[in-house]
């Protein structure tokens, strides 16, 4: 049954219990221990306890340890942490220039349907005044049976202007409608295309503190076993004859 609210100690609890069976934790693996909860509070969780474990980095080391492995420890840590941080700044600031470009697409194509709607309407007043105009010739046709032809002509030129005015609004409207839909995509697949690098990026970040965690870990472990080989030499026959 599903858990609600994860909290940090869970999360702290899960980390524990994969690295004590010597597993490199990572968002994916805390949530298989624990079954539930939402990647995106399992990841402040996980990022503040690496804070934690990174502030703990300057603690000073126990005693016997070799200095020359932690020396070797610490400096991996910070190479490994300028790298990651280094090529993460790299495809944000990447990232963020797409996105940007993608803006500026959406303002030109804003401008230029401003633009669009400009024409529309300077072409729906002139069409205005071309009906005013036909109206007017109508009325003087209707008056001036002596020029009735010559009139009738004018009404028709008039019509038929009125006609292709009529036919170029409705092709300006047309681009218009489809430059608005072709650069309102254009931005939506920039920015999905954005946010699936930076999550990309992010869980390259989190493989390579992963690695370099686990490589701690095997020094640590080797610290370890050198301690204890120690142990059992001093306290071996030959040793104490020796004393």
């Amino acid at each position: 049954m599903a858990r609600n609210g994860i909290q940090y100690s869970d999360v702290q609890q899960a980390i524990d219990a994969l690295l004590a069976r010597g597993d490199t934790p990572s968002v994916q693996r805390i949530r298989d221990v624990l079954g539930t909860g939402s990647f995106t509070t399992i990841s402040d969780h996980f990022r503040l306890w690496r804070s934690e474990r990174e502030q703990n980095r300057d603690v000073p080391p126990p005693k016997g340890v070799p200095e020359v492995v932690v020396t070797m420890a610490s400096e991996l840590w910070r190479e490994a942490q300028e790298v990651a941080n280094q090529t993460l700044l790299h495809y944000r600031e990447d990232a963020n220039r797409q996105v940007a470009e993608a803006q500026q697409l959406a303002e030109d194509a804003k401008q230029q349907a401003a633009n669009a709607e400009q024409r529309e309407s300077a072409l729906a007043e002139h069409l205005r005044h071309m009906e005013q105009r036909m109206e007017a010739l109508n009325r003087e046709l209707a008056a001036s049976q002596t020029s009735e032809h010559h009139w009738h002509q004018q009404a028709e030129a008039s019509q038929e202007e009125v006609t292709q005015l009529k036919q170029v609004q409705q092709q300006l409207e047309s681009q218009a409608d489809a430059q608005r839909d072709a650069h309102s995509n254009a931005l939506s697949e920039q920015q999905v295309a954005w946010e699936q690098r930076l999550a990309q990026e992010e869980q390259r970040h989190e493989a390579a503190e992963g690695r370099l965690m686990a490589m701690l870990d095997s020094a640590q472990q080797t610290r370890a076993r050198k301690r204890r080989l120690s142990k059992n030499v001093c306290s071996s026959p030959s040793s104490a004859l020796r004393h």
